[in-house]
């Protein structure tokens, strides 16, 4: 091992830090270069965006070992390959052991978790390959559940550090270093003299507050959101689920002076605005989630937050108060709509009360994410209806909605009572090996170590076939998406007896009339199912046999027109071929503000909101075309949910002519075509109607007024009309 007297290779950063206490002063050992590394992120891979990759975990270690005097790096793989430092292929492991040597590093820690084990265990055997002699330890819940069979199975990995490793990394590291025997760290695993030792766990930690602030600064967010640990610890014991064990199920939270002093400082040094607050069941205890509330409001943080939580763990009182204090959304795990598999599965989620706890959440402002799993062992046809069925009814009130496949994870319940019977797929959910091929070795080695590598397994369903849920996650969270109007009236109108039919059609259609292959690797797969929907859904539903009338014509054209006007956002960056084009010839899509304008054949506004709380039965059907604008806000994850807004032949007219910054004859035109309808004749009465027209607009968000101050509106609508008709006047009557 090289001294540790050396000049630090790294650049200055600046630390952020809290006050210092006795429990958090550490014993000084000699400095040595530690570098922690991140896992690969499939979900991630294809953007360079680092907010769904924050390793919280890392930086938390990374602050307790530089409080101990080391020299500290995180490296996230990740982010490399989104920017394109890195290729994406079958070497990836292989480049990124070699990019992680050229730090030098003394020791090289790793991180771990199931759907990304083999590339990181393929990390670690190229490190290994590469430098023999330097020590590589690994953690994460991967690795402290399949701690044995990892290290029986694999000679390169000589050290583990299960579960939480706040003390014991620090200590493994003096250990290296002389200071202390191997056998006296609790909580390692390790390898010596050919055999293998488990030393006895660390004691489960309940002051989370005694160590120093997370390492932010050496991953610096790159948006205005980040992520912060707020607590540990899952009390349920739900089957299917791994997490109790990794935590011993303690329920812990940190005091809210200390999650309020993370946001603080977070805040003022990279100006985040937006926090995801890592625990698995945040409103556990209703009490402390008060005070976390009370703390924030009193700091006068201008921020906003996360959470997740269980459907019965929150009351419409306790998200009122949660809402006061800047929570913006809440994911819910539901997981199944059987009452059935909900007892197999001890999730024990009283489902007659899903639906009016997401009513009441959406009421006080709170945007909800909604979760669901099918494929587990033992689940029947009707169960799986059942869930998607729920999914269903969920989407017309949550802001978005999820599908998994059930993945057999080491550790769970669900696992042990079936590892005999799981079936190797080498698939992540339906994300085929994160776009790259499993090398031919560690294929055969998954297919030995179904304990190590269940996550790459599926069960075998009763009565569907596993072929059968194959593809059927991105498939409705596509559907739901994009065309969640479309699919619920399909069902009110009757033309789809159930969800699980709609997707049988679906995947039938596309293997005979596409080169889709829904078991290819393909890249953004949601996407791809979201352009095929929109071919599927007119041939196999919306045929000539269908009332022009229908709910279900008016939705189609609705998420048509938003689909094309790419509201998602990263829609923007797909342009659907002309064949694959069904928006009319009167919609309008207007560059003012992200909107669409459409002449639809029945009260859209009714319709969506009847559409999301199900009401169907309120919705009239107008045999009169009405033109409306459909809008949204920026294009963001947190800003879907579309704005109706009923207009008037004087706003269409002003908003034509704004929008497509044509001359001032054009609104001329417009307004001489209302007159020969039988309107007043005289200019003051166009002059009149053309101001209060623009103000509407302007009200609603259609158009942009100057950013001239003025307290009269009108003021403001003359100064806009000025600079997009000038010389309004000019048309009126030619």
């Amino acid at each position: 091992m090289r001294p540790s007297s050396r000049t630090p290779r790294f650049r200055h950063r600046p630390r952020l830090s809290l006050p210092a206490t006795p429990q958090t002063e550490p014993k000084r050992v000699a400095t040595l270069r530690v570098v922690l590394v991140n896992n690969f992120e499939s979900n991630a891979i294809e953007s360079s965006e680092r907010i769904d990759v924050y390793p919280v975990g890392l930086l938390t270690l990374a602050g307790v070992l530089r409080n101990c005097g080391h020299d500290v790096e995180v490296v996230d793989f990740t982010s490399a390959i989104g920017r394109g430092e890195i290729p994406y292929d079958e070497n990836v492991t292989q480049v990124a052991a070699e990019r992680l040597l050229e730090r030098e590093p003394d020791v090289i820690g790793f991180t771990s978790r199931c759907d990304s084990y083999y590339l990181t265990l393929g990390l670690m055997r190229w490190c290994r390959t590469l430098h023999p002699d330097l020590p590589l330890v690994l953690g994460g819940p991967q690795a402290t559940i399949t701690c044995a069979d990892t290290m029986e199975n694999f000679p390169f990995v000589d050290f583990i550090v299960r579960h939480e490793g706040e003390e014991a990394l620090p200590q493994f590291l003096q250990s290296l270093d002389g200071c202390a025997p191997f056998h006296e760290v609790c909580g390692l695993s390790y390898r010596s003299r050919g055999n293998i030792h488990h030393n006895p766990d660390q004691p489960v930690i309940s002051d989370l507050d005694k160590y120093p602030i997370p390492a932010f600064d050496l991953f610096p967010p790159e948006t205005n959101t980040a992520g912060i640990e707020v607590g540990r610890g899952c009390p349920y014991s739900c089957t299917f689920c791994s997490t109790s064990r990794f935590f011993a199920r303690r329920f812990r939270l940190k005091s809210p002076q200390r999650i309020v002093a993370e946001m603080t400082a977070l805040h003022q040094a990279y100006r985040i605005t937006h926090f995801q607050f890592h625990h698995d069941m945040f409103t556990t205890n209703h009490s402390l989630v008060l005070d976390v509330c009370n703390e924030i409001r009193r700091s006068g943080l201008p921020v906003t937050w996360s959470c997740s939580s269980r459907i019965d763990r929150v009351s419409p009182s306790l998200m009122n108060e949660m809402r006061e204090a800047g929570c913006s959304a809440i994911y819910f795990g539901i997981e199944t709509g059987s009452a059935e598999m909900q007892l197999r599965l001890n999730k024990r989620i009283p489902l007659d009360k899903v639906f009016h706890t997401l009513m009441a959440c959406s009421e006080c402002g709170i945007k909800s994410t909604t979760s669901f799993i099918v494929g587990f062992p033992n689940e029947s046809r009707s169960d799986v209806e059942d869930t998607l069925r729920m999914l269903g009814r969920c989407s017309s009130v949550s802001h978005s909605t999820q599908l998994h496949v059930a993945v057999p994870l080491p550790g769970s319940e669900l696992l042990s009572e079936s590892i005999n019977s799981i079936t190797f797929t080498g698939y992540i959910g339906d994300v085929s090996n994160f776009g790259i091929r499993m090398p031919d070795d560690f294929a055969d080695t998954v297919r030995k170590l179904p304990s190590v590598f269940s996550a790459y397994y599926h069960f075998v369903p009763q009565e569907l076939s596993l072929d059968d849920l194959h593809g059927i996650d991105k498939f409705f969270m596509s559907t739901f998406r994009f065309w969640r109007e479309t699919i619920l009236c399909l069902l009110h109108d009757g033309i789809i007896k159930s969800l699980l039919e709609l997707y049988q059609r679906f995947r039938s259609w596309a293997r005979h009339s596409t080169k889709w292959n829904d078991s290819s690797q393909v890249v953004r797969p949601i996407l791809s199912c979201a352009y095929l929907l929109r071919r599927f859904l007119p041939i196999s539903f919306l045929g000539s046999g269908i009332s022009k009338l229908s709910l279900s014509r008016e939705a189609f054209k609705y998420n048509s027109a938003v689909m094309q006007l790419g509201l998602q956002g990263e829609l923007a960056r797909y342009s659907p071929t002309s064949s694959d084009s069904v928006i009319t010839t009167d919609t309008v899509l207007h560059p003012a503000r992200t909107c669409v304008v459409s002449n639809f054949l029945c009260n859209v506004d009714v319709l969506l909101s009847s559409v999301r709380c199900e009401q169907f039965d309120s919705v009239t059907i107008s045999d009169t075309e009405s033109w409306v604008a459909v809008c949204e806000g920026p294009m963001s994850r947190e800003t879907r949910k579309p704005e109706v807004i009923q207009l008037d032949d004087w706003m269409k007219a002003v908003l034509f002519a704004v929008s497509s910054r044509k001359t001032p004859v054009t609104i001329g035109r417009n307004l001489w075509n209302l007159r020969s309808k039988g309107a007043e004749t005289s200019l003051e009465y166009y002059v009149k109607r053309t101001f209060e027209a623009a103000e509407q607009l302007v009200q609603c968000g259609l158009i942009m007024a100057s950013s001239e101050e003025s307290d009269h509106s009108q003021s403001k609508v003359r100064v806009m009309l000025a600079e997009h008709l000038l010389p309004w006047s000019w048309g009126i009557g030619v």
